[in-house]
């Protein structure tokens, strides 16, 4: 009878030795993330679900130590603030190799830019390294440059910008995250073209009079070979696009902070 216990506690102690050595950390054996709905995850432990952040949304640091694993060994590290701490547990978690950041759904609600209240603003070059070519810290600045998203977007052309950088915008409130956009150069203005066909507005006089224009923004009616009318708007050479709305916004002001900085310490313009 004791050999035969003794075989079983072997056997235990053998199964126990598999199950932690499959893990990425000891530390994150019998804590499983268990796949949900959606692709959102669920800690069973904490009663917590993790929801995937849009892409807009970047962790500032992570811990090289994995928190926790989902059933599929994919393998999440906690999320840590401007300050180097997280919270436990933790309100965001984040996936290297897929670029994947969750936040906890119990206590976080996403933030817009301007609920975000930024703080700083970076502007930089993303290859192999970030190559930063701009850290913008006055208050003033930062506000009006995150309130270009509150102005009237239209859709992204597709076309391809001959200059584009990252903008990242990070807040003393918020200091787990940054909100991150593209700000793209154009060497010509770009037009958005809207077609009135099928309106009641038949000549240039009642559309001048009586169409609802995008406030700031300069347009041409031009007339096609069928009669139909087509506003043109010059949308200018410099906009702001936010990748997961797929919506784009000018900014002609960030053009002209850049072309400030860079007079103002002896550079050449960009415009």
């Amino acid at each position: 009878m004791k050999k035969i216990i003794s075989t079983i506690a072997l056997i235990l102690i053998f199964c126990v030795f598999v199950s932690c050595s499959g893990c990425k950390s000891c530390s994150s054996c019998g804590k499983k993330l268990i796949t949900a709905n959606g692709g959102d995850l669920y800690n069973k432990e904490t009663g917590v679900t993790y929801k995937i952040a849009p892409s807009n949304y970047e962790a500032i640091s992570w811990e090289k130590e994995v928190y926790m694993e989902d059933q599929k060994g994919i393998a999440y590290h906690r999320v840590l603030n401007s300050n180097g701490q997280t919270a436990d547990p933790p309100l965001w978690l984040y996936n290297y190799d897929l670029n994947r950041l969750l936040y906890n759904s119990n206590e976080v609600t996403l933030p817009t830019l301007s609920e975000m209240n930024p703080d700083s603003m970076s502007i930089y070059v993303e290859e192999n390294v970030k190559i930063y070519l701009e850290v913008e810290e006055d208050k003033e600045v930062v506000r009006k440059a995150a309130e270009i998203l509150e102005t009237t977007p239209f859709p992204f052309s597709g076309k391809a910008a001959e200059n584009s950088y990252r903008m990242s915008f990070a807040s003393k409130e918020h200091p787990y995250i940054t909100y991150n956009l593209i700000y793209m150069e154009y060497s010509e203005d770009q037009y958005e073209y809207v077609s009135l066909k099928g309106s009641d507005l038949k000549t240039k006089e009642d559309i001048e009079k009586y169409y609802d224009f995008i406030d700031g923004v300069s347009y041409e009616i031009i007339q096609e070979d069928d009669g139909t009318f087509v506003i043109v708007y010059n949308r200018g050479k410099y906009f702001v696009y936010d990748r997961y709305k797929g919506q784009c916004y000018m900014a002609q002001y960030i053009n002209d902070i850049y072309t400030t900085v860079e007079d103002n310490s002896g550079g050449s313009s960009n415009t």
